[in-house]
């Protein structure tokens, strides 16, 4: 949806802004004199010029909308519950475009380098398999990382400056149980997840109650959901060549994202790992919430979710 959008604003700003053009041209007064005055008096010529000022006059607005978008911020709705504690199905929240650098809009390619992404970075990003699809994750691994997650225990161990085979000490992670809370998660006995997380609302032996945990990278901590008891389909995830399923070391201008909510999140785990070139920016402001249930309509604005991410 929002490449179409995109592709709208591009396409009504050219349009537009030649009309625009046009405009002036027929408006300056020198080749105005030069116009016959029967023609000038023309339904026709009145209707074409009339025409052409009503969009020529929409050029102003959706240039700066698309030069908005393109370059300054986008806005996003969150569709799902991968990034839940933090973003919930429901969140609109505004990316910030230009955090690592302004880019070309038709190549993706960096124009102005302005920063490199960091651990704990919430992302939009293009699907490294469909670039039509846009994904919101966490980066928790940067290019060079060893990471290895642990399906049992459900924790990072994550060991820097691993492309040149150097050994160098693990980063401090460490994990804080906070609270139960108030998602559980549908799954079947055979352990295959389903993607569905809701308010608790029965006791029901084919539901969990999810665990809520402070994931503390370095300096960098958020809550996240898991549960203990719930083992990855570990013959899923992406396998990297030369590593042990479950490990991957970062390549050269790529990063490593996972889901908040990890038990019900596709991520890294099980595609690999998101290009530089397909990062859209970093999210920092949720600017609205709808309360809705789902197949219904929205009911009312939950004013507490308006705010900053941290």
């Amino acid at each position: 949806m929002s490449n179409y959008l995109s592709s709208f604003l591009l396409a009504s700003s050219l349009i537009t802004g030649t009309l625009w053009i046009i405009n002036k041209i027929l408006s300056h007064n020198l080749l105005d004199s030069k116009i016959p005055f029967n023609i000038k008096k023309s339904k026709i010529y009145y209707k074409s010029k009339q025409v052409v000022q009503t969009f020529a006059s929409f050029f102003p607005i959706l240039i700066i909308v698309f030069i908005i978008r393109t370059f300054i911020c986008e806005p996003f709705q969150i569709p799902s519950e991968s990034m839940m504690p933090t973003l919930l199905p429901g969140d609109f929240i505004l990316v910030k475009k230009f955090s690592y650098g302004i880019k070309n809009p038709f190549s993706n390619n960096v124009i102005v380098f302005i920063n490199t992404p960091k651990r704990g970075d919430i992302v939009v990003f293009k699907h490294p398999n469909n670039n039509a699809i846009n994904y919101v994750k966490r980066i928790v691994g940067l290019p060079g990382d060893k990471i290895n997650y642990n399906i049992l225990t459900k924790r990072l161990t994550i060991t820097p400056n691993n492309i040149n085979e150097q050994h160098t000490k693990n980063i401090s992670i460490n994990y804080k149980y906070i609270k139960p809370n108030d998602f559980t998660k549908h799954f079947k006995l055979n352990n295959i997840i389903l993607n569905n997380v809701h308010s608790l609302e029965s006791s029901n032996n084919n539901l969990l109650q999810l665990e809520m945990y402070q994931e503390k990278i370095e300096k960098i901590a958020y809550n996240i959901f898991f549960k203990k008891k719930l083992i990855d389909q570990k013959d899923l995830y992406f396998k990297q060549f030369s590593q042990k399923q479950g490990t991957w070391i970062v390549p050269k201008h790529k990063y490593f994202v996972l889901g908040d909510n990890r038990d019900n999140s596709l991520d890294s785990r099980y595609w690999g790992f998101v290009p530089e070139k397909n990062l859209i920016g970093k999210v920092v402001f949720i600017w609205m919430h709808l309360i809705k249930k789902e197949g219904q309509w929205p009911t009312g604005i939950q004013f507490d979710r308006i705010g900053n991410i941290y």
